[in-house]
């Protein structure tokens, strides 16, 4: 029962290894894990306050296909970025769509829905592909016998 245990413990540390001797590995993969970590920290608060600001169940049902329809249109975009060219601009476009889309929204005045309406747009452009830009950019720059492991702390 410990064998499995010690073995996963041990190519998660060969992750943390590799990450910190790879210092292109351990920006975006450090980006991600924080990303992660406040994502859930807020997606379960999130619905709570675009309620108390003002937004009705509808609306925030809304704001869901924004996001949805900006991944699906914008996921193309950054799968051409990361093949033509290299991660940097796709992980920072994305980035940067997260950051700001997130700060816009929790900025937005109470009873100002055009304002979250925006915020939303925002986070469909880059928000939605951050984990999968970041993702695909640490598989491929890994070797090949490390993706697994990659892919397991990626989570």
């Amino acid at each position: 029962m410990l064998r499995p245990a010690r073995r996963a413990l041990g190519e998660q540390l060969g992750l943390l290894a590799l990450m910190c001797r790879r210092p292109d590995l351990l920006a975006p993969m450090l980006s991600i894990w924080v990303a992660s970590w406040g994502a859930g920290e807020h997606g379960p608060v999130t619905t709570y306050f675009l309620l108390e600001i003002g937004a009705t169940t509808e609306q925030i049902g809304n704001f869901g296909v924004i996001r949805t329809v900006g991944a699906l249109l914008c996921s193309p975009v950054y799968g051409w970025l990361l093949d033509r060219r290299s991660a940097f601009a796709p992980v920072l476009l994305a980035s940067f769509c997260c950051s700001f889309g997130c700060l816009f929204r929790g900025l937005a005045p109470v009873g100002d829905t055009a304002a979250l309406y925006a915020s939303h747009v925002v986070l469909g452009l880059g928000a939605v592909n951050f984990w999968n830009v970041v993702g695909a950019y640490a598989a491929l720059a890994t070797p090949r016998d490390m993706r697994p492991v990659v892919v397991s702390g990626f989570q």
